[in-house]
């Protein structure tokens, strides 16, 4: 068993990493910089009505992606430019790849901005997110990874349902372990069997008094699940 806290007394045979994206892979939130620079100044209106539940989290975020204006040479060419991974990222896809754990990307924002920064540092993911569709300079979303059944307690509808990726592993035997730093990475969080955390989901979980690490690169959670996992 692991010789650190955990929240669980789950088999750890099978080891599965469940890593967000934006201000979690990246330095900058890359959907947020995105927005900045090519979305409509009152974006942040729709965070703020789902924050209130005035909004689904889907919802608000096609209303949002969807008054993008850009070419998807534009958006390349910007993830190219601006969007940076933490310190140690490709490192340790690689790593996780050596020693039989499984990664893969579950994210609120889009698959072309995932994909493009992907392919900026070599790195091969598997990814669970938001479709995004060019037509010219304007942006239509797809939300492939909103499973039938996510309609949660509070009637939330995700976009891509971090919960149900976290469940659907642990069903199946997984030792589900969860990277995240938002708002949306607060939920799957609250079961996974191990936490990583900074920004909001940090502070809800020290508010809450639960159990995660604190992170700021992928140098460290290497170093923190190879101590737990003895690889």
């Amino acid at each position: 068993m692991p010789t650190l806290p955990v929240k669980t007394h789950r088999p750890i045979e099978k080891v599965y990493v469940l890593s967000d994206f934006d201000g979690t892979i990246t330095i900058e939130d890359a959907a947020v910089a995105l927005l900045n620079r090519f979305g409509p100044k009152d974006w942040y209106d729709y965070v703020r009505l789902w924050e209130r539940r005035d909004m689904s989290l889907r919802e608000s975020l096609k209303q949002m992606y969807e008054r993008i204006v850009a070419t998807r040479e534009e958006v390349a060419d910007f993830i190219k430019k601006e969007i940076q991974v933490r310190k140690g990222f490709p490192e340790f896809v690689e790593w996780c790849g050596q020693n039989g754990i499984r990664f893969t990307i579950v994210s609120e924002g889009l698959d072309f901005v995932i994909e493009k920064t992907l392919e900026k540092y070599k790195v091969k993911a598997e990814v669970r997110t938001n479709r995004m569709v060019f037509k010219g300079n304007k942006v239509t979303i797809e939300f492939p990874e909103t499973p039938p059944l996510c309609h949660h307690d509070d009637g939330e509808i995700c976009g891509t349902c971090k919960y149900s990726h976290v469940k659907h592993l642990q069903d199946e035997g997984w030792f589900v372990v969860y990277l995240g730093d938002g708002k949306t990475d607060v939920r799957p969080g609250l079961i996974a069997d191990v936490v990583f955390g900074r920004r909001s989901l940090a502070r809800t979980f020290t508010e809450q008094g639960r159990y995660f690490f604190p992170f700021e690169n992928f140098v460290s959670i290497k170093e923190r699940l190879g101590h737990i996992f003895k690889k």
